[in-house]
C-alpha cells in the first residue's frame, strides 16, 4: 500500500487495487505518514479483554475430554457417543478448580447445525458447544 503510494497510485487505484476500502487506505497512509513503521503495526487494546487466561481455557477444554461428574462410566464398545457436559456442571467444575467463569457462553462455543436447539451440551470431540 505505501510502496502504491510512493509509485504515485491515487488512493481509489490503491484501494481497487488491493480490493479494500478508500477509508483503509487512508488510514493506513495516514498511520505511516505521521508514526513511520511503528504506525503499520497493531494498536492492541482494542477489544474486550478476555475474562480468563488461556492456561485456565486449556484446563476447561481438559475437563469437557472428561466424563462429566455424575454420570455413569459405559463400556467403549456400548458407548453412543462422547460425554456431554451442561453448561451448569461445566461452570461448576470449573469453579471447583478456582477458575471463576458466569453462566455466559463463551466464545469458544458455537452451536453445531445438526443438533436442535435446546440445553446446551459441550461435545469434547469437537470442543464446541452443542445442543441436546
Amino acid at each position: 500500500m505505501v510502496e502504491l503510494s510512493w509509485d504515485g497510485w491515487l488512493v481509489p487505484q490503491i484501494a481497487s487495487e488491493l480490493r479494500c476500502g478508500q477509508k483503509t487506505v487512508r488510514r493506513w497512509l495516514h498511520r505511516f505518514n505521521h508514526l513511520g513503521l511503528e504506525g503499520l503495526e497493531d494498536l492492541g487494546g482494542r477489544g474486550r479483554k478476555r475474562r480468563i487466561t488461556e492456561a485456565e481455557r486449556s484446563r476447561i477444554v481438559g475437563l469437557v475430554k472428561q466424563t462429566p461428574p455424575g454420570r455413569l462410566e459405559v463400556q467403549p464398545s456400548n458407548e453412543s457417543g462422547p460425554s456431554e457436559w451442561t453448561f451448569a456442571t461445566l461452570v461448576a467444575a470449573a469453579r471447583d478448580l478456582g477458575i471463576e467463569v458466569s453462566r455466559a457462553v463463551p466464545p469458544i462455543m458455537s452451536r453445531r447445525p445438526d443438533r436442535p436447539a435446546g440445553n446446551g451440551v459441550w461435545s469434547p470431540l469437537s470442543s464446541t458447544m452443542t445442543a441436546r
